[in-house]
């Protein structure tokens, strides 16, 4: 009772100011190190090799929510790249039963960049995941929703329903937290207003929730986005291609060729203890392969991308009688 008559009194920013402040420094990546914290130690990736490191050599905090619940061991990349999960990366870039290499670089090196958790205004720009289709109706399965489902295995993801996003709403971002590092997405719809981002990839995230003050976050607070689509995104000047890189996945499985009809089990689901530990190091390799590529992820051709923009900004009509002058 004496608390709650005098609660203005008890409780207010003079003697909340009165209080010892304490600065948390906490453990970040670096330009050419990232660093993923497992239950025996933290990894320590950099472009010559991955090491563990106990917690006692670190300097600074850790996230407890971001702790990997593995005890991690280093592998050689032999038995990394007969993985399940490395050989499902090569099946998306697969095509005429031939995988594309350069497409595959560029895969593994956007899982890297999304993992290295080393953001500035200058390094951050969106992920688009998309399909090689031509289509009107994309029927998705090209594993979009298996490499998000790994991102998140490693870094805290919040992911938002893209097909019923809406960008006006006052709580859009409210299942963000200062701890979140990826934000997700998933499943835009067509004609998905990417403009609406720049701030945010660029100039950091500010958002409401509610019943709580406003969050602004720096960009180097920031999380990194990711958006998966069946759609291209619209936009092709200087400013758009700055912000975003597209990953275009090739239409290897189908609802009659699933992941889980090849490799006769569940991603994630079935796996023991070394399934894991192969899985981790792969994860880690991808970070490793975006150092050793000074940190870009390499380009790759694509013509169906490029038609896949035109029909965007144009129609279907006006592409046909175009390709009679195309020689």
């Amino acid at each position: 009772e004496v608390l709650k008559k005098g609660i203005f009194n008890y409780v207010n920013n003079d003697t909340i100011n009165l209080i010892n402040q304490r600065r948390l420094d906490f453990l970040t990546d670096t330009k050419d190190k990232s660093f993923i914290p497992f239950k025996n130690g933290v990894a320590v990736i950099s472009k010559e090799c991955v090491t563990m490191q106990g917690y006692a050599s670190i300097t600074g905090y850790i996230w407890k929510s971001q702790i990997l619940g593995h005890d991690f061991q280093v592998e050689d990349k032999g038995k990394v790249e007969h993985f399940d999960f490395y050989k499902f990366t090569e099946r998306i870039c697969t095509e005429n039963k031939s995988v594309e290499k350069g497409r595959h670089k560029s895969l593994l090196c956007s899982l890297g960049y999304m993992l290295h958790n080393y953001r500035t205004p200058a390094n951050k720009f969106a992920l688009i995941l998309s399909e090689a289709s031509l289509d009107e109706n994309p029927q998705g399965r090209t594993g979009k929703g298996l490499l998000m489902q790994a991102i998140g295995k490693i870094r805290k993801t919040v992911t938002i329903d893209g097909k019923n996003f809406n960008f006006d709403s006052p709580f859009a971002f409210q299942n963000v937290t200062i701890d979140t590092q990826i934000l997700f997405f998933d499943d835009v719809k067509k004609n998905f207003n990417f403009q609406r981002l720049y701030s945010a990839i660029t100039e950091g995230l500010s958002f409401e929730r509610k019943n709580k003050d406003r969050v602004n976050l720096s960009p180097e607070a920031s999380p990194k986005i990711t958006i998966s689509t069946n759609y291209a995104i619209k936009g092709n000047s200087e400013s758009d291609k700055g912000r975003k890189f597209e990953m275009e996945l090739l239409c290897y499985y189908s609802t009659k060729n699933r992941p889980v009809d090849e490799f006769r089990r569940e991603f994630f689901h079935s796996w023991d203890v070394s399934d894991w530990n192969t899985f981790y190091n792969f994860m880690l390799h991808c970070i490793q392969m975006y150092f050793i590529n000074d940190c870009k992820i390499p380009t790759y051709t694509s013509e169906i991308l490029i038609e896949k923009k035109l029909l965007l900004e144009t129609s279907p009509e006006f592409v046909e009688y175009a390709k009679k002058f195309i020689t």
